[in-house]
């Protein structure tokens, strides 16, 4: 079973330069070729020959932890992910059957640590991803694994590989899709209530402005990032039945309404055309976030605790969200 890790460069900076050269690279550290470690003690007695005075252990630790991901748990054949600078965008490759390199670092990448990626020529938008990979993607260290079944198989759905065969929990698309059969038989004022519960959870601030007969949810304020940032935020939800794509011409209405400064977020029960992902983010453009329905099934469990206790009494879902 092919691993998948992600590997950061900088926050995207090196991007381009790996796709160009074939390869992905971790600084580290200069003038440590590591072609002789086979295992983490090597790898280790190097840091300490480098750092002889760095007795903070977790310091240590999560040096030689990231190198030991990079350079012994990466293999052959493993799936690796990238962030672009754009943090919306990200390059996935697979990971080639050549030795890691040290190589002197130069003005495209000084990263000196290589090891070779046959890169996809697709950029794939983070957005694609379920809520839990994406949260996922966003961990701290440099070099880690995605491990969990789940998260795996919406990596690998996106890049159209069937889900691997491999231990999952009985509710991946079957789940989804019940819990969103749910969320379509309420009526106009339950949907618009759960909307506005998921908003408020989320930190957006604002009562919503939805239009009779409209079939859906509008709502303008702003999200409050614990009390570090305020964005203006102008957000749609719309009820599809599944299966019905989303297209580039609905996101762009949507953007034609979203005020001079503000972001946009479209949520749906449907699922978006790659066009439609692709005009949300389109630069020069207010940024539209796109939640479709399995990702609004997933910020559903995240938050379904601050979910009005009636409406979760109408949903006829127990807590985890398996259908009664």
């Amino acid at each position: 079973m092919a691993g998948i890790y992600c590997v950061r460069a900088e926050g995207g900076k090196y991007a381009d330069a790996f796709r160009q050269g074939g390869y992905v690279a971790y600084a580290w550290e200069k003038n440590a070729d590591l072609s002789g470690c086979a295992t983490r003690e090597a790898i280790q007695a190097r840091y300490a020959d480098l750092h002889p005075h760095q007795t903070n252990p977790n310091v240590a630790g999560q040096h030689v932890g990231n190198m030991v991901r990079f350079l012994l748990d990466m293999h052959p054949g493993d799936h690796v992910i990238t962030p672009t600078l754009s943090s919306d965008q990200l390059i996935y490759g697979v990971l080639g059957d050549a030795p890691y390199q040290y190589v002197e670092g130069d003005a495209t990448c000084p990263l000196q640590h290589r090891r070779p990626v046959e890169w996809s020529e697709r950029v794939t938008q983070r957005s694609e991803f379920s809520i839990p990979l994406q949260y996922a993607l966003r961990a701290w260290q440099t070099v880690f694994s995605i491990s969990d079944p789940d998260q795996r198989n919406s990596f690998l759905q996106v890049i159209g590989h069937s889900p691997v065969d491999e231990p999952t929990r009985d509710v991946s698309l079957p789940y989804h899709r019940a819990v969103l059969k749910r969320i379509l038989e309420l009526d106009a004022h339950d949907f618009e209530l759960l909307i506005t519960n998921l908003l408020r959870a989320a930190g957006f601030e604002a009562e919503h402005e939805g239009r009779p007969g409209d079939g859906g949810v509008d709502a303008q304020g702003e999200i409050d990032i614990y009390g570090m940032a305020r964005v203006k935020v102008h957000a749609q939800a719309k009820r599809y039945q599944l299966g019905a794509r989303i297209g580039a011409a609905e996101v762009k209405a949507l953007r034609a309404s979203i005020p001079q400064g503000a972001q946009g977020v479209f949520i749906t029960t449907g699922e978006f055309q790659r066009r439609a992902r692709e005009i949300a983010l389109e630069p020069g453009f207010p940024r539209i976030g796109t939640i479709d329905g399995e990702q609004l099934v997933d910020l559903l469990t995240e938050h379904w605790g601050d979910i009005d206790k009636g409406l979760r009494q109408k949903l006829r879902l127990r807590p985890g969200l398996m259908p009664e």
